[in-house]
Formats: C-alpha cells, sequence, structure tokens
C-alpha cells in the first residue's frame, strides 16, 4: 500500500481540538464528529478560488448538477464550465467530482493508510434551500465547510452496519444491501439523533452508514473528503487471490461443484482439499507474514 512521496498536509491541525489517537479509538466508524476550526491554510490554499469555471477544468470525475428539489444524484445531469454556471443560478447544485488536489488527497490517504486510488477529494456548490433528501453512503465522509451555512440531520443505522453501497430512504433495496441487514430498511425518515449547523471553518465527520440529509441555510460551499470502501474482506481476499493463483493446483478448472452433477465431475471437484490446505496455510505463520506484507506494500495503483 506504499503512497506516493511528496508533501503533506498535516491532519493533526484539523483534529486538533481532539486529538488524531481519540479520534481513531472514539469516533472512527462509530460516531458522529462535529470540530470547530479544521480548516486548515494549507487545505484552503489547496483547493483555492471557489470559482465555477476553474473546479470544471479541476475535476477529474467531472461535475454534475443535481436538479433544484430533488435531493439526489439519481436526478443529476452532467455539465460543463458553461452550463454549471446557469445550472447552479437557476437553483441546482454543483457536484465537483474528484477534484485535482494532489497534495490533499495523498496526505488524507497517507493519513488513513489506505491507497491513494481509494480516496477523492469532492466539492459541493449548494444554493439556498438546496440539500439532500435521507440517505446513508457506503464511504466514510469528511466534510469541510468551505462558505455559508449547511444543515445536517444524522442518525444512527438500525438496520445495516457498513453497508456495501449508497443507499436512499425509500428506495428497493438492492440484494447485497438486503442480505447484509439485520432487518427491513426503513422507509420512513429516522428520528434526527443530532442536528449540526456546519459554519465555515467548521469539519463534520459522518461514519459509513449513518442516515443523513441536509440543507443549505444559505448559498454554501463544502468540501468532501472521502474514504471509498475498503472492507477487510476485499483486502485479504484480494491478497490471496494473488498468492494463491500463483500455485498451480489453484488454477485449476473448478467443476463438480452442484449436487447432481455428473458422478465423474463430481470426483474430480477439489474444493474440499483445496479449503483444508487453506486452513493450513493461514496457521503457518511465516505464510501469514508474507500475506500481511503484501497487503502493506501493495502499490497504490493496485486494485485495492
Amino acid at each position: 500500500m506504499a503512497i506516493g512521496e511528496g508533501p503533506q498536509i498535516s491532519f493533526d491541525t484539523v483534529l486538533k481540538s481532539i486529538g488524531v489517537s481519540r479520534f481513531f479509538s472514539e469516533f472512527w466508524s462509530s460516531q458522529v464528529l462535529h470540530l470547530p476550526d479544521a480548516a486548515s491554510q494549507d487545505i484552503l490554499a489547496e483547493i483555492g478560488p471557489l470559482d465555477i469555471s476553474n473546479l470544471v477544468s479541476r475535476s477529474h470525475g467531472g461535475t454534475q448538477a443535481w436538479l433544484a428539489g430533488s435531493g439526489s444524484p439519481h436526478a443529476s445531469i452532467p455539465v460543463n464550465a458553461q452550463s454549471a454556471v446557469g445550472a447552479f443560478q437557476i437553483g441546482a447544485t454543483l457536484y465537483f467530482v474528484d477534484l485535482d488536489a494532489e497534495e490533499l488527497a495523498v496526505s488524507f490517504a497517507n493519513f488513513l493508510g489506505v491507497p491513494r486510488s481509494k480516496v477523492a477529494i469532492n466539492l459541493f456548490a449548494t444554493p439556498q434551500e438546496g440539500g439532500t433528501s435521507w440517505h446513508f453512503d457506503a464511504n466514510e465522509n469528511f466534510t469541510i465547510q468551505l462558505r455559508g451555512t449547511k444543515r445536517w440531520w444524522i442518525a444512527p443505522n438500525e438496520s445495516i452496519a457498513f453497508p456495501p453501497e449508497n443507499h436512499i430512504l425509500g428506495a428497493t433495496p438492492s440484494a447485497s444491501l438486503a442480505q447484509c441487514s439485520r432487518g427491513p430498511l426503513r422507509t420512513d425518515p429516522p428520528q434526527p439523533s443530532q442536528i449540526v449547523d456546519l459554519k465555515p471553518g467548521e469539519m463534520l465527520y459522518v461514519p459509513r452508514g449513518f442516515w443523513h440529509c441536509t440543507e443549505a441555510l444559505t448559498e454554501c460551499w463544502s468540501l468532501n473528503l472521502c474514504c471509498g470502501q475498503l472492507m477487510w474482506a476485499t483486502v485479504i481476499c484480494e491478497a490471496l487471490y494473488e498468492q494463491l493463483t500463483s500455485i498451480e493446483s489453484w488454477r485449476g478448472s473448478a467443476i463438480g461443484l452442484r449436487h447432481g452433477c455428473n458422478e465423474h465431475a463430481r470426483a474430480l471437484n477439489r474444493l474440499p482439499l483445496l479449503l483444508g490446505e487453506l486452513a493450513t496455510r493461514l496457521e503457518d505463520p511465516q505464510k501469514v507474514s508474507d500475506l500481511l506484507n503484501a497487503i502493506q506494500t501493495r502499490d497504490s495503483g493496485a486494485s485495492l
């Protein structure tokens, strides 16, 4: 997981009021955190002027206009520099995706210890009374308010921890969400456990999976530092896949897996043997050490 060298922006400054140690021990993936005076000058300098045309040109992932009143990225259209200005003037929220802010992105990835490819620096420009409807995200999200005041309503998710994908209140849950859920996902708005009026210079951390909705009390510009979904299951399975596919017996063509298949095909089913071999492999301290080293030294361009 080596990440490129270069200048670094310190997140100790962002979290100075509670400290990095306390953030990771008490808040990461479990509690909402609202902090004053979190926007360091280094971060503000990296973002630069809040100019629509300039930000459109710096958005590697393009720019979207979220249609007024929709509160949902599902009702969005791609825009260019000229149409973005017009869309904002008639009340659309602008979403600048994956800004060119490499120093900030690398620093954020290093701070969290994740591949550079798993973080994105985004920016929202929201007209007064614009916002989002109730939803939850599969990402860990840090929002730094740059201009204006945005109200957030936030509630814990009682149905699913660490969701594998985003979900909007009232939408039909996907099969993967249903599989991970403790019960049916709610269809009515949750009772907010916190209401936060986020003001310039303040930061709000919303853990993955927490319900939230927003409304701009004034015209708002908000910086979003997003850590994309990276599950332990993914990290371990991808590293194991790389190791196991270097072994001839693990690259064999799998057959005989289904009940009722031809008895000769079933006789060639190596699954029980290979699972036993895998269990033995994971009990070997040296092989476990090799696996850990492979995960921790993966290049930032890896699929993780």
